[in-house]
């Protein structure tokens, strides 16, 4: 599928949907290892209440969250605030550590 953004441009999104119940995760996600994971999750239980959908889920919703903090971030020490440098990295390494639950 695709997305509209508020600058007007179209990016890709990936969107689940059990096809033989018609339930659908209601998110559309910008990265498709965690779409891949959720869809094989359900193709192998038929149940898109699993757990490890949810886990899937917030770890997705922590990612961009991270990656908006990064963009704030980056932004800022470009303006000046080398003091936020350190911050900066702590960011870096949660995101790593989220990166890997999604499997990206």
């Amino acid at each position: 599928m695709r997305a509209k953004l508020k600058s007007g441009k179209h990016v890709p999104v990936w969107k689940v949907i059990d096809e033989s119940t018609g339930m659908e995760i209601p998110n559309a996600f910008r990265i498709q290892e965690p779409a891949q994971r959720i869809a094989s999750i359900i193709n192998k239980t038929g149940n898109v209440n699993d757990p490890r959908i949810k886990g899937i889920m917030e770890a997705y919703k922590q990612h961009i969250q991270l990656m908006k903090q990064v963009r704030q971030l980056k932004h800022a020490i470009t303006e000046g605030r080398g003091d936020l440098k350190p911050k900066l990295r702590e960011v870096y390494d949660a995101l790593e550590e989220t990166n890997f639950k999604l499997g990206i």
